[in-house]
């Protein structure tokens, strides 16, 4: 019963993130047919998540996953726009993304059941580890001339790459060329993205 009441209590706060970050979406999002989108996939992913059955292995297969991704991107969607369209300290800002981040991995490894295979110190610690390494990479994008929804899509690879190695940890299935293919994988796709946007940044 107390473990049904706990998992209840995960599910109404990863709601709750994903709803505030939605509505903060919505705010600064010009595009409505862009708004309508995320909506709908915040929707259709809280449905999904509602559903009973077993929960999967692995972070891949995770019902919870691509509400966890969408949530940091339109979280830091709306931290970023607090600072450059209302001009919010900074510093509050970064307490904000460390909050975002650190209950958006709580809640996801917790309902996928990762942290009944990690004693709570080593748990708490990769939470803690997680927020701030998102944290200083967010701080440190903040300086870079490219556009917020660049930024946020940098922060959701990063976020993702710690995610799957926190799985691989979990399940042992943390090898040295897994870590190699995905930090690979990863790069080719920033890389793609700066090359893209390099001829529009500033000289």
């Amino acid at each position: 019963m107390t473990k049904n009441k706990l998992f209840i209590f995960e599910k109404l706060l990863f709601a709750g993130v994903l709803l505030g970050t939605l509505s903060g979406f919505w705010y600064f999002e010009s595009s409505m047919l862009i708004k309508i989108l995320a909506t709908v996939l915040v929707l259709i992913g809280l449905i999904m998540s509602l559903k009973k059955g077993q929960n999967q292995s692995n972070l891949l297969n995770s019902r919870f996953e691509i509400l966890s991704l969408l949530s940091v991107y339109l979280g830091v969607f709306t931290l970023y726009n607090l600072i450059y369209s209302i001009n919010f300290p900074i510093y509050i800002v970064m307490i904000m993304i460390m909050i975002l981040v650190t209950m958006t991995a709580f809640t996801t490894l917790a309902m996928d059941k990762v942290d009944e295979s990690l004693s709570k110190e080593i748990f708490y610690s990769f939470i803690l580890l997680m927020g701030l390494i998102v944290t200083e990479v967010f701080l440190s994008l903040y300086f870079w001339p490219i556009n917020v929804e660049i930024k946020s899509l940098i922060l959701v690879v990063v976020f993702y790459q710690i995610m799957t190695l926190i799985y691989l940890y979990v399940r042992s299935m943390l090898r040295l060329n897994k870590i190699a293919g995905f930090l690979i994988v990863n790069f080719l796709i920033l890389a793609i993205v700066f090359w893209s946007l390099w001829p529009k940044m500033p000289r």
